[in-house]
């Protein structure tokens, strides 16, 4: 069988088709694909669909496929509403429906974009984009920092995009959110930032403890300075420990 510009999907519809001898010996001797995923998409005059949907083989008394929908995508002309199949948020479902989702509604711009970004847009900003709400990445860092209001702190969307594009794949926008919230200077901490390339690996730290102890931390001090603020913070924990009787809860 020639492979070539084949689908899985098609592969399988082809095995089914060969001889039942062939179909048994072939399936129990693992000769062949007995799984895959596809991404799916359809156009109607009222909808446009989308989903990711998982093929097995399987053999009874012949070989037969199954399917199951493992994600997906609804958008109703009529109405300008989208929906993002069993509950999902937009940021959870897979580049692949993600980029087939953008195609479908004619979103090009919105493909170039990278995880960072991707990982801000829930259901609601997916729907700003769609209309024409959200027209750039600057808007969607914007949009993100008016969810957990820190847009009144003159907050500069690209510079904290630009930053955040240099900073460890963990480190998404999402996940750099308390190190804004718990700075008595946020502006000022990506503006210092923006300079440096990237924040400094103590303001996670320092940040970290701020949060734990719902307090706020300067911005733009020196690594010395904050070595000697975690260094407080631990001792802190440690006088915590004790005071509260936590010792026999913590595992270090």
């Amino acid at each position: 069988m020639n492979r070539q510009h084949k689908s899985g999907y098609e592969e399988m519809a082809e095995y089914c088709a060969l001889p039942l001898k062939q179909q048994r010996f072939m399936f129990y001797y693992g000769a062949f694909l007995k799984e895959c995923t596809t991404v799916d998409s359809k156009e109607t005059d009222t909808h446009i669909y989308a989903s990711v949907s998982q093929y097995k083989l399987k053999f009874g008394n012949k070989l037969f496929i199954t399917r199951k929908n493992l994600e997906g995508y609804t958008y109703d002309k009529t109405t300008g509403k989208s929906k993002i199949w069993y509950g999902k948020q937009f940021y959870s479902l897979s580049v692949a429906l993600q980029d087939r989702i953008f195609e479908s509604l004619n979103i090009c711009w919105a493909k170039e974009m990278d995880f960072n970004l991707r990982s801000l847009i829930s259901n609601r900003t997916l729907d700003r984009i769609i209309k024409n709400k959200i027209n750039s990445e600057a808007d969607i860092v914007l949009d993100y920092l008016k969810t957990i209001n820190l847009h009144k702190l003159s907050i500069d969307p690209v510079k904290l995009l630009s930053v955040c594009k240099h900073i460890e794949f963990a480190y998404s926008l999402r996940s750099v959110r308390h190190l804004l919230k718990y700075c008595t200077d946020p502006a000022k901490l990506v503006e210092n930032a923006s300079i440096n390339g990237t924040f400094s690996s103590y303001v996670y730290t320092v940040a970290n403890f701020a949060e734990m102890f719902d307090e706020k931390y300067e911005p733009c001090l020196s690594d010395k300075e904050y070595q000697n603020i975690i260094e407080k913070y631990r001792q802190r924990c440690q006088e915590y420990k004790t005071e509260l009787m936590l010792d026999k809860y913590l595992l270090f």
